[in-house]
Formats: structure tokens, C-alpha cells, sequence
């Protein structure tokens, strides 16, 4: 493997670039498929690895701290952030109805969003400073975020208010399979991403999703 690391560092690989590779001409001269399996799984690791949310969109923009209480600590800052730049609900008024919220509460989180430096006024309608924020996964903020929008889609449930999909699944399968199973969700998120760059801003919608081992 040591031709494999100098020609990592010839080409001036990153350190997990440099790792990918290794592992894959290891993986490639296996012997065992003891060994290939073990091989796979970590190139498998490696490549969800990269595929993080907070990694994959380096170019999204982070809160600064004293942001980040206020926009996650509350599910309808971000609601109302995508909302009053859509056609539909581009007034204070009409993400009031769409969302439930008394008219003083969206509009103070409307000037709070023109604070974050998020939205900005052009003529008579509001327009987005920044389209995708993220949040890290090991961010304080993170798990009130996640648990905010799946209390919203139970909310929904509850009051029986039709949802777009909704799923819940228990699977026996393997080792492999989970880490297969990992891969196509990030896969799948990546490319709901992609297409919500280039599609036109009419409509607002939330996804979740949660992939674990039962316990």
C-alpha cells in the first residue's frame, strides 16, 4: 500500500480523499472476501461521511451563535424564512393563515430574519439573502431543530391533516444491508438538495427522516 499512499500524496489528496483511495486498491487486491467486506464497509462509512449534510453543503450558510437559540428554538423561523419569499405567501398576512401563528408573531419573526441578514425587502415583495442554512449535526441547536419538525408532522397526524408520505418501518437484515440501506437515504437527500436549487419557489415543505437501530 505504499505506493497507493505516495501517489495520495503526490496528487495532493486531501486525508480522507488519500483514505478512500487506499481503501480502495486494498479492496481491489483482497485476498479474502472476508477482507472485502471489511474493506467495503469502511468505504462505505467514508463516502456517508462526506455526503453530510453539514460537509456536502460547505457553501450553505452557518447562523452565527447568537442567531442559532432564536431560528432553531422555534419551528416556524424557518418555516416562515422559505414561506414569505414564495408567490403565495408573500405577505405577513398570508403566512399568518398558512401557518396558524398570530399576525404579531410572524411579523416579529419576519424582522428578525431581516436582522439575521436571511431575507431582504425588494419593492413591494421579500426575497431570500440566503436560500440553504445548515446546521451541524454536533451543534447545540441540532437536536431541538430535528425534534421540532417531527412533533410538527405528528401535530399534523393528530389532527388528521393529510400528510405527503409518511412511513414507518421495522427491517431484520444485515450488517452490510444497513450500511447499504444509510447510503441511499444520503443519496436520496442529496438529490432532493440538487432539485430544490433549480425548482421555482411555490411551495414549502418539510422533510424528515430517521434511520436507526431499534431499541
Amino acid at each position: 500500500m505504499d505506493q497507493a499512499a505516495n501517489l495520495a500524496s503526490y496528487w495532493g489528496l486531501s486525508e480522507a480523499v488519500s483514505e478512500y483511495f487506499i481503501l480502495m486498491v486494498s479492496h481491489q487486491k483482497a485476498g479474502t472476501e472476508a477482507l472485502k467486506k471489511l474493506l467495503q464497509r469502511r468505504m462505505t462509512e467514508l463516502k456517508i461521511k462526506a455526503t453530510d449534510y453539514g460537509i456536502s453543503n460547505q457553501n450553505a450558510h452557518l447562523l452565527p451563535a447568537e442567531h442559532q437559540l432564536k431560528y432553531y428554538g422555534h419551528w416556524y423561523y424557518s418555516a416562515i424564512h422559505l414561506l414569505i419569499t414564495t408567490s403565495k405567501f408573500w405577505t405577513a398576512s398570508a403566512v399568518s393563515q398558512r401557518l396558524g401563528l398570530p399576525l404579531r408573531v410572524v411579523e416579529e419573526a419576519i424582522t428578525s430574519l431581516e436582522s439575521m441578514l436571511l431575507i431582504k425587502r425588494n419593492k413591494s415583495a421579500w426575497r431570500l439573502n440566503q436560500t440553504h442554512v445548515f446546521l451541524p449535526g454536533t451543534a447545540a441547536m441540532a437536536s431541538a431543530f430535528h425534534l421540532n419538525w417531527r412533533q410538527r408532522a405528528i401535530h399534523q397526524m393528530q389532527n388528521q391533516e393529510p400528510l405527503l408520505f409518511t412511513a414507518t418501518q421495522l427491517y431484520g437484515i444485515s450488517e452490510n444491508d444497513v450500511q447499504e440501506f444509510r447510503k441511499q437515504l444520503s443519496d436520496l437527500y442529496e438529490n432532493f438538495n440538487a432539485m430544490s436549487l433549480k425548482s421555482k419557489e411555490e411551495e414549502v415543505v418539510t422533510f424528515t427522516c430517521d434511520l436507526f437501530k431499534a431499541k
